[in-house]
């Protein structure tokens, strides 16, 4: 019996080859589609996750410094040191901080005089880079994008290092004359290696810059000048220095490493009044700018990437939920078709001692190895391109539920073809 109803599923597949044919194809391709979104939305939800966990219970502020015209001649002409130290003071208790994270991060370009590619000058994104690149005393000098950051730039930012190593505790000590370890964007692999050396001008102060690692790609921190997250790939980062000696490039370097951000979960006013209580505390009267994105006009860049990463989650499923309707629908129609073509022949097959439930089987079973070549079709070129082992259970329990709701489906519309009228009703 149960060859006679394989033999029968057979010949109905013969019956309708075309038919069959596209069916196997659109289930493969279905199948094929949903695993690729599977995984994607896999990927948005863990992304999601991520995002949330990293800055989900932080609110970030951009900060600056802001002394008035009167103050900076005053803090820059003072030989005695005075108030480089209380600058440093502010600094270094900014850094250490425990209520909030401050960390400074001064996109200030460099003059490199090694040749630089196009892509790293100031200004390439904007297709602006006449200027960026020229010919002083003879040397060509080439304006490079640069980063100055501190230690907490890189927990704050979820900055990861792909080759090489990170900044260390003494890379943050300034010595005039020893070579300045540098962190390159990942742009930069294809035309560096660690240990290679780069000439340099930051700041009027030349220096040497030694590669001692590589960022990982898809890096990317907060810019307070842009209100956005902007990539690492073509950026020298610099360690925050600490200078003891005073000069001019030790007096302007600590005023930009006030420029950075805060992360903090206090709000903004207490995280204010702390910042300003910690430069009173010095016997100054300076300021500084702690920028809350909120009050710009725009919606913060945390909360905005926030609402996309979860709307682009939930656009995944839905394309989940779409393609297997369109899929299951398609199939069912087709059965439809393939069993009103075959309704004579299961009148005969009635006639010939078969009863509905043996009928039921062969059409179940026609739905069976049609999801089944299908399935294993989708299956192997899923595994070929590399699928995750999530989407292929994922497929797999799809599969069932669009076997059981075509099966239904099936058995429903063929109890309404009333075969047993084509063999003369049910005497």
């Amino acid at each position: 019996m149960i060859l006679i109803r394989c033999k029968n599923i057979w010949k109905m597949m013969c019956n309708d080859t075309v038919v069959v044919t596209l069916l196997l194809l659109l289930i493969t391709s279905c199948l094929v589609l949903t695993g690729n979104i599977v995984q994607k939305q896999e990927k948005s939800q863990k992304k999601a996750e991520e995002f949330q966990e990293q800055y989900g219970d932080m609110e970030h502020y951009w900060t600056a410094e802001a002394l008035d015209d009167l103050d900076y001649n005053t803090y820059t002409h003072d030989d005695t040191g005075k108030l480089y130290d209380k600058l440093s003071n502010i600094r270094q208790l900014l850094w250490s901080e425990e209520q909030f994270q401050f960390y400074t991060c001064s996109p200030q370009p460099i003059e490199i005089k090694n040749k630089m590619e196009n892509i790293f000058l100031y200004g390439y994104e904007q297709g602006n880079t006449e200027c960026s690149v020229q010919e002083i005393d003879g040397i060509m000098r080439y304006t490079t994008k640069c980063l100055l950051v501190s230690e907490k730039f890189f927990d704050c930012n979820n900055i990861k290092i792909k080759t090489g190593r990170g900044f260390e505790e003494e890379d943050y000590q300034y010595n005039k004359g020893e070579n300045v370890p540098v962190l390159l964007g990942s742009a930069y692999e294809e035309y560096y290696n660690i240990g290679d050396c780069i000439q340099a001008e930051y700041l009027y102060e030349d220096m040497t810059l030694q590669v001692v690692g590589f960022l990982d790609s898809d890096m990317f921190f907060i810019s307070g000048l842009d209100q956005d997250f902007t990539s690492t790939e073509r950026y020298i980062i610099l360690p925050a220095f600490r200078i003891d000696e005073l000069s001019f490039f030790s007096q302007i370097l600590s005023l930009s490493e006030l420029n950075g951000g805060i992360a903090s979960q206090i709000g903004i006013s207490k995280t204010k009044q702390i910042c300003y209580d910690i430069i009173r505390g010095q016997g100054v009267t300076w300021n500084i700018n702690i920028v809350n994105p909120e009050t710009v006009g725009s919606m913060p860049v945390i909360e905005r990437y926030s609402k996309m990463t979860k709307q682009i989650a939930g656009q995944f499923k839905i394309l989940v939920v779409l393609v297997t309707v369109f899929a299951t629908v398609a199939l069912i129609l087709n059965m439809f078709s393939i069993l009103r073509k075959n309704k004579y022949q299961f009148g005969i097959e009635m006639l010939c001692g078969s009863s509905y439930k043996g009928i039921f089987v062969e059409s179940f079973g026609l739905v069976f190895v049609i999801l089944l070549v299908g399935d294993m079709w989708a299956s192997l070129i899923l595994k070929a391109i590399g699928m995750g082992l999530y989407s292929l259970i994922f497929i797999q329990s799809l599969v069932g539920a669009v076997l059981i709701i075509t099966c239904i489906s099936c058995y429903f519309y063929m109890k309404k073809m009333e075969i047993g009228k084509i063999i003369g009703g049910t005497e």
